[in-house]
């Protein structure tokens, strides 16, 4: 047995000839099981990381949209505060001019 294992060719529990090492086919085994639990988890971050831009584009949008509605009431508010400052002035301009 000590003979055919020096040869290369190895016996497993159930008495079948195999030609890769017994250690190294444990080993191997092992590996694919750890390449499958890394796919898994790679599988759970893709999806995880598509949720997380999906909402992070979500928010930017509404960020977005509130900002634009923002500087428009800011626009409309300094056309409301510049003609009520430009009225008066006006006015005491006109009335001068009229009554003088």
């Amino acid at each position: 047995m000590e003979d055919l294992n020096a040869r290369g060719l190895h016996f497993d529990e159930f008495q079948k000839m195999r030609v890769l090492d017994p250690e190294l086919a444990s080993t191997t085994k092992d590996l694919k099981e750890e390449c499958g639990t890394f796919l898994e988890n790679m599988s759970d971050f893709r999806t995880k990381a598509d949720g997380f831009i999906a909402f992070s584009d979500q928010v930017s949008f509404c960020y977005v949209e509130i900002f634009k509605d923002f500087v428009t009431s800011t626009d409309r508010l300094i056309v409301i505060v510049r003609t009520a400052y430009v009225l008066p002035d006006q006015m005491n301009h006109l009335i001068v001019l009229v009554f003088g």
